[in-house]
């Protein structure tokens, strides 16, 4: 009797780590079927979910957690393809940018969006800490794109999890103008989401680059104080790219900045709860 089809659990919350299982799926010809996590219909399978995160694979052989492992566990089942890479150093280059992906984009964007959609309450420090991180890491994967893929000549792994962790901010937070910044980012991402794979998975979700708008979600940071009352300043309009030049001074006399409030979530699982702790720590591990 041929094996059933495995069931992708995923929370509505956090669909980009079920995007990047099922483009890896429509990759290797391996059908997968997506369901949003319902605490009652999915009381079951969660059960035999030892590690109790979403999202999980259910399959006749037992259920699988955490979107990377799943993700590599589909791109494995084709030893033929390319998913992971076409050699031992390419695989440890698609697993060093899965890694990447996860701790400098997944962690700040997630915080953004979940602002944005007032998920979570983040003082205007937090959110734009999280706008630099960002920003930073497009740099670093601009510095690193030397052909039309990140890892050797063909999509793997590292592409779709780059493309899934930075969709819905490139999408909803990045105007024209701002893309500038990055154009051999830009010509990767066209590259990739215009592929059927990525289409497949992606069409219809409403996430377009050119629904961007040009009003980003973006706050001035707050005015220095320099002994006098400073004009406050005024509010920035979309992506600001920090300023690499500015250093930090403390001279003697002034006084500390204060420390941010902790973003507060209004809801979400224990793992949505772990990744805005995570994303706190990065905030305060930048002062």
């Amino acid at each position: 009797m041929p094996a059933s089809a495995p069931t992708l659990v995923y929370l509505e919350e956090t669909p980009q780590n079920a995007w990047k299982v099922l483009i890896a799926a429509q990759f290797n010809g391996i059908k997968v079927n997506p369901k949003v996590y319902d605490q009652g219909a999915d009381k079951v399978t969660m059960a035999a979910n030892p590690w109790k995160r979403l999202p999980y694979l259910v399959r006749d052989e037992g259920v699988l957690a955490n979107s990377n492992a799943i993700a590599r566990f589909i791109a494995k089942m084709r030893p033929d393809g390319s998913m992971m890479g076409q050699s031992f150093r390419q695989s440890c280059l698609v697993e060093s940018w899965m890694e990447f992906c996860t701790k400098e984009l997944e962690i700040p964007a997630q915080l953004l969006l979940w602002a944005k959609s007032s998920l979570i309450q983040a003082s205007e420090g937090q959110i734009q800490a999280a706008f630099s991180d960002i920003s930073k890491s497009l740099d670093t994967v601009e510095k690193s794109l030397t052909g039309q893929f990140l890892v050797g000549s063909e999509v793997t792994l590292a592409d779709i999890s780059l493309v899934c962790a930075l969709l819905e901010v490139y999408c909803t937070m990045l105007d024209a103008n701002a893309r500038k910044s990055w154009p051999k980012l830009e010509a990767w991402f066209d590259r990739c989401v215009a592929l059927p794979q990525f289409q497949s998975v992606l069409s219809g979700k409403g996430l377009k680059k050119e629904n961007a708008p040009a009003k980003g979600f973006a706050f001035a940071p707050a005015a220095r104080s320099s002994g006098a009352a400073a004009p406050a300043a005024p509010a920035q309009k979309g992506w600001v790219k920090p300023d690499k030049s500015a250093k930090k001074e403390q001279g003697p006399g002034k006084a500390a900045p204060a420390a941010a409030p902790a973003a507060t979530m209004t809801k979400g699982t224990p793992e949505d709860h772990q990744k805005l702790a995570d994303a706190k720590n990065k905030v305060v591990d930048r002062k």
